[in-house]
């Protein structure tokens, strides 16, 4: 099992891989073995290969083997043979072990193989994939204080299951996850939504092409001041796809809540939606949007029921898909028959916290088990008629054709595609909500899917990061291949000298990420990242293969056309499918005198027995005299993103009301999205 790997940090090193060694799928720790002269890549040398995990190795120069322990494992190698032992049985390994300059080396197949028959794995289906998720989880969870995770991995073309729980779903009572431990599931909420959607639209009842207004007549939204769109004209596709240019969240109005859920938020959301604007004109770009998720179960409930929204898309949901999908453990709302099973929420492995409330139910409130999301992963890889037509999940998958979309990630309905960095396609859907985190992936071709969760804030981005990966080593072991996009990086690519014509490149990029790429006194080109202080100020070198070396990888300057005109973005990857940011005038950004006063940080203020997601905003202005806005989650500070000041004057303010100002002119407080915050 050969696995590429994330280099720490965001530092690239050559040649960067995990050689089988399962413990390094996740940890990303290993950089450049040495070669042995005249000898295949795939050759690394022993004693360095587990020392780096903990093991310890010793050389018998009677009979010149080498005894490997790691764990409960003890394997005897043998010099220039194609034998071994591991904890005392014989077995054969698919290439011997070289000495050379008084140093063993072994292809890393041998250590798969070595460490397959001491887990008792070497005959079983899937077996390095399950030998990497059982040993590399728990030093993940380890290394990030996470207290409980569990894997699934399914192949509905073998009717093959495995599920591994790993840690605590409750430390305090000493409850451990397995198969039944039930977690929040954040936005994949989203494919089950848009199942009962489609449900309705097979059924005749719905057309995803018809305005919603004629399905719902209360909805409404006011048009944006700056770009327009009309919210007549939003249909349950674009709503599906993220492109229905409505605004993507509520900030306030309890949609996080201590003391239980509040049925008023969904049943009063078309009212606190017509209150506020488009983000954007519809079917134009997309742009993930929860808002438009609790939109489109607000019509579920609203054509199958009384209009009581809550309950009536508990209702539909609970009676067409959970039921007749054999998901007893699968619901909208924590119950006290699934609390009792609830993997509990963590800061860390040592600090437990409150268990919240999520209202906004369509969208991200689901809960559910492995052993449910076994049973939803093979319905949906089957594509057979379970719950939606045969061919209707595989439609679904397609993703949706947008002017402007992130590269690396498209949306179809309900499910999104997501490529990673070496080019490896699945579809599925990724979830966080707060304390929880979770992925579902499948790949459809080979009839593999993979479901991760884990139940602290320091396993945010890990249940992605182990799905994939896991997902990627499933596929190769059972098909020999993957589906992946062809590289553009290349790996014989070398320096060259730039030219006018690549200076011209340098810029101000903002989108995904915000970069500043500038050329420097002594002529070279160099990137900087106020999302990135820790790297401050790094070279960036144009490569033979068109892109630029960098620490973060290999960057790439592409032209793409939005609204008519060509600009540039910013791409990251092998294959240059990760957008970081368009190129724009970096003028716009320059704080304005308008702009002075909302300098400072404004906390987030909410009821009795509310929470927020969202904490604090803060604005600052840099050393280059942009006007810039960092918001704090309870995760963590996100992201710090331009503020458009430009023309037209007060654009950057659309949207926020309430706006009060003390004697000096400073703003001491403002409303936007439901939500009130205070100036510190």
């Amino acid at each position: 099992m050969k696995l590429k790997s994330i280099c720490a940090k965001g530092m690239r090193m050559k040649r960067c891989f995990c050689k089988a060694i399962a413990v390094l799928l996740m940890l990303a720790m290993v950089g450049v073995w040495p070669a042995v002269a005249g000898a295949e890549e795939s050759l690394i040398p022993l004693r360095e290969a587990i020392e780096v995990i903990g093991g310890t190795i010793e050389w018998n120069d009677s009979d010149r083997s080498i005894t490997m322990v790691l764990g409960e494992a003890t394997v005897i190698f043998f010099a220039d043979s194609n034998r071994a032992l591991v904890n005392g049985i014989e077995i054969t390994l698919p290439h011997p072990v070289i000495i050379e300059n008084d140093r063993a080396f072994s292809h890393y197949e041998n250590i798969d193989h070595a460490f397959l028959h001491a887990a008792g794995l070497g005959d079983a289906f899937l077996g390095e994939t399950i030998l990497a998720a059982t040993i590399s989880v728990p030093a993940v969870m380890e290394q990030l204080s996470i207290p409980g995770m569990v894997v699934a991995i399914v192949d509905v073309n073998e009717n093959f299951a495995w599920v591994q729980g790993f840690g605590y779903a409750d430390t305090t009572r000493n409850h451990l996850v397995d198969e039944n431990t039930v977690f929040r599931l954040g936005s994949i909420s989203k494919p089950f939504t848009a199942i009962a959607i489609m449900q309705l639209v097979e059924e005749g009842i719905l057309d995803l092409n018809t305005p919603i207004i004629e399905y719902l007549p209360d909805f409404s939204i006011n048009p944006s001041g700056i770009l327009g769109g009309d919210y007549r004209n939003i249909t349950a596709q674009m709503l599906l796809t993220h492109t229905s240019g409505i605004t993507s969240n509520f900030l306030g109005y309890r949609h996080v809540t201590l003391d239980g859920y509040d049925a008023e938020f969904l049943n009063n959301f078309l009212e606190n939606l017509s209150r506020y604007f488009m983000f954007q004109p519809e079917d134009t770009v997309f742009s993930y949007n929860n808002n438009g998720y609790v939109l489109l179960g607000a019509m579920v409930a609203h054509l199958t029921g009384d209009d009581n929204f809550t309950d009536d898309f508990i209702a539909y949901t609970t009676e067409n898909i959970f039921a007749p999908a054999g998901m007893e453990s699968t619901a909208f709302k924590l119950d006290s028959a699934l609390l009792s099973r609830f993997a509990m929420p963590y800061i860390d492995a040592n600090t437990p916290d409150a268990i919240i409330y999520y209202n906004p139910l369509p969208t991200g409130a689901i809960l559910s088990s492995a052993s449910d999301m076994v049973r939803f992963m093979n319905i949906v890889l089957a594509d057979d008629g379970a719950l939606l037509a045969p061919g209707t999940f595989r439609r679904m998958k397609q993703a949706h054709d947008t002017d402007f979309t992130i590269a690396g990630f498209e949306y179809g309905l309900g499910f999104m595609r997501m490529t990673t960095e070496d080019g490896f396609q699945a579809t599925g859907h990724n979830g966080s909500l707060i304390h929880h985190n979770a992925d579902v992936f499948f790949d459809m071709d080979s009839g593999l899917g993979v479901f991760v969760a884990a139940n602290s804030i320091t396993g945010m981005g890990v249940p992605n990061s182990v799905a994939l990966s896991l997902l990627q080593s499933a596929v190769m072991e059972k098909t020999g291949t993957i589906n992946a996009l062809p590289a553009r990086a290349q790996a014989d690519a070398t320096p060259i000298e730039l030219t006018d014509e690549l200076l011209a490149l340098a810029g101000f990029y903002t989108g995904q990420l915000t970069a500043f790429i500038e050329v420097g006194e002594s002529g070279g080109m160099y990137m900087s990242s106020p999302a990135l202080p820790q790297l401050e100020t790094f070279p960036i070198t144009p490569m033979s293969d068109g892109s630029f070396d960098s620490l973060l990888g290999r960057l790439w300057f592409d032209r793409v056309e939005e609204d008519g005109e060509y600009v540039y973005a910013l791409m990251l990857g092998n294959i240059g499918n990760n957008f970081l940011g368009i190129r724009v005038d970096r003028e716009y950004f320059i704080a304005t005198e308008a702009f002075m006063p909302w300098v400072g940080t404004f906390i987030a203020q909410f009821d009795e027995n509310e929470i927020g997601i969202v904490t604090a905003y803060t604005y600052f202005v840099d050393e280059n005299g942009m006007a810039f806005l960092q918001t704090s989650q309870l995760t963590g500070p996100g992201l710090a993103t331009p503020v458009p000041v430009g023309e037209p004057a007060g654009a950057w303010l659309y949207g926020v009301e309430n706006i009060i100002y003390d004697t000096d002119g400073l703003v001491q407080s403002f409303r936007i999205l439901g939500l009130t915050l205070v100036r510190q």
